[in-house]
């Protein structure tokens, strides 16, 4: 069996994984509806200096982080383990 790296390693990997996503998704959002992150974050209850902070670097995105940004652009995240051979 091979080895993966870290558990920090897999840990940093996941958590970019979802930050990367989560920017899709408004990026996605943004050109279609226009969505700023001053609408996002009134849509989630919050000011848009939390939602700068949890877009801007992969390190700051926290899975509750996602589930809320996720939620105000009416979104979800489709997750999969693999399995290494």
């Amino acid at each position: 069996m091979g080895r993966i790296g870290s558990k920090q390693d897999v840990a940093r990997d996941l958590q970019t994984a979802v930050w990367r996503e989560v920017h899709q998704a408004f990026a996605a959002r943004r050109d279609a509806d226009g969505m700023t992150q001053a609408e996002l974050a009134r849509r989630i209850g919050l000011e848009r200096e939390r939602v700068h902070y949890w877009l801007s670097r992969p390190e700051r995105m926290t899975l509750k982080a996602a589930a809320r940004l996720l939620a105000g652009m009416d979104a979800r995240l489709e997750c999969r383990a693999s399995l290494e051979n």
